[in-house]
């Protein structure tokens, strides 16, 4: 959603500017976005898991904790 609000916003201005070219201002912002974006969730799936979770598949559990192991 702040995506779309920041892509009418920018293209807005980027209108207001400079008026001839409207659409290929509007390319430009949507393609600053789009790399925004990727940039972001690049980074975010690349950070390393919170302390207690585990980053396994299927039927790897996180290890048990001291009180309730056998």
């Amino acid at each position: 959603m702040a995506a779309v609000a920041a892509f009418w916003f920018g293209a807005g201005i980027a209108a207001l500017i400079d008026p001839k070219r409207q659409k290929q201002n509007a390319m430009i912002v949507a393609l600053s976005i789009v790399v925004c974006l990727s940039a972001y969730l690049g980074m975010v799936a690349s950070r390393p898991a919170p302390p207690g979770t585990s980053h396994g598949g299927p039927n790897v559990y996180p290890p048990q904790s001291q009180s309730t192991a056998p």
